[in-house]
C-alpha cells in the first residue's frame, strides 16, 4: 500500500483495527475463507481500497498501519513471538503462554525455555498505574519478570526498577527488541497457593504424584484443600521446577511445526495461541491466498 493511503486518525478507529488481529477474525478465515471483520477494517482504514487483493495482502496492509501509527499490545506480543520464540528459540524447545491469570493480575506473555520469563507489556497507549501490583503478583508464581515498554515509559520504569531483578526491554523503530537490563532470578516471593491455582486439575495431580507416588482419592468437596496440603509442603525449589515443566507441556504447536513455520509473520502469534489442527492450517492457507 502506498504512502498516503491510510486513514490519518487511526486512534479514532482503534476498535476496528484491534478486531482485525483477533481470534474472531482468524476463526472467520479458517471456517469460511472470508472475514467480514477484515474486509470492513480494510475498507474503513484505507482511502483507496482494492477489493481484488488477497486476504493476506489486506492483513499485511493493516499490520503495516499498526507498525507505523498504532503499536498496540498485539503488535508488541506478535513482535516478541517472531523475534524470541521463532527467531531465537523454536517451538520445539520453547512454550509461550498468553493472558495467564496470576493472583490479581493477568500476564501478557510468558516464555518458557530453560527458564520461564513473564513479560508485562506497556505500550505508548498504556498507563503505568498498576505496574507495581502486576510485577509483585508475577513474582508470586515466577522467578523471572520483565517489562517490555514503549520508549515513552523507558526512563520512568528504569528509575523505578534499575536496582531490582526486573528485566527491562523496548521495541525499537526497526522492530528489534532492545535490552536495557536482563531479568535476574528472584524467588523470595514465590507463593505455592498462587502457583497451585494457576495449574489445571490434571497438572496438580501429576505434580503431587511425582513427589508422593500414589495419593488418596478425594471427593469434589475436599479435593482442592487436601491436594493443596500435599502440594504446599514440597520444597519450593523442587516445586517451582515441576510447576514450570507442567506449564511448558501445555503447547502442542511443535506437533505441527512445518505448517506453523509457513504462517505469515503478521499473524504468527494469533495462530500460535489458536494452536490449530492440521485441517485448520490448510483452510487458513487457502483463505490467505
Amino acid at each position: 500500500m502506498k504512502e498516503g493511503e491510510y486513514v490519518v486518525n487511526i486512534n479514532a478507529n482503534s476498535n476496528v483495527i484491534n478486531k482485525v488481529f483477533s481470534q474472531d477474525m482468524l476463526n472467520e478465515l479458517m471456517n469460511t475463507g472470508f472475514s467480514k471483520i477484515l474486509n470492513y477494517a480494510y475498507s474503513t482504514l484505507t482511502t483507496n481500497p482494492d477489493e481484488a487483493i488477497t486476504n493476506y495482502d489486506k492483513i499485511k496492509s493493516l499490520y503495516d498501519l499498526l507498525n507505523k501509527n498504532y503499536r498496540n499490545e498485539y503488535f508488541y506480543k506478535n513482535t516478541m513471538i517472531n523475534k524470541i520464540l521463532v527467531g531465537i528459540h523454536s517451538v520445539n524447545t520453547t512454550t509461550a503462554l498468553s493472558e495467564l491469570p496470576i493472583n490479581n493480575s493477568i500476564a501478557d506473555l510468558i516464555m518458557i525455555n530453560g527458564n520461564a520469563i513473564v513479560y508485562e507489556i506497556k505500550t505508548k497507549l498504556d498507563s503505568l498505574r498498576r505496574i507495581e501490583t502486576q510485577i509483585n503478583d508475577y513474582y508470586k508464581a515466577f522467578a523471572h519478570v520483565s517489562i517490555v515498554a514503549d520508549k515513552k515509559h523507558k526512563e520512568k520504569i528504569l528509575r523505578k526498577y534499575r536496582h531490582s531483578p526486573v528485566g527491562i526491554y523496548t521495541i525499537t523503530n526497526r522492530n528489534t527488541i532492545s535490552t536495557i537490563k536482563k531479568p535476574a532470578f528472584y524467588s523470595e516471593m514465590l507463593d505455592p497457593l498462587v502457583m497451585f491455582r494457576i495449574l489445571r486439575k490434571p497438572e496438580r495431580y501429576r505434580i503431587v504424584r511425582s513427589f508422593y507416588g500414589e495419593i488418596p482419592q478425594f471427593n469434589q468437596f475436599e479435593e482442592f484443600e487436601e491436594l493443596y496440603k500435599l502440594f504446599n509442603v514440597i520444597c519450593i525449589k523442587d516445586l517451582y521446577k515441576a510447576f514450570i515443566i507442567a506449564l511448558k507441556e501445555r503447547s502442542n504447536v511443535k506437533k505441527h511445526k512445518e505448517q506453523f513455520d509457513t504462517i505469515p509473520r503478521e499473524i504468527k502469534s494469533l495462530v500460535y495461541f489458536k494452536n490449530p489442527l492440521p485441517l485448520q492450517y490448510e483452510k487458513l492457507d487457502y483463505s490467505l491466498k
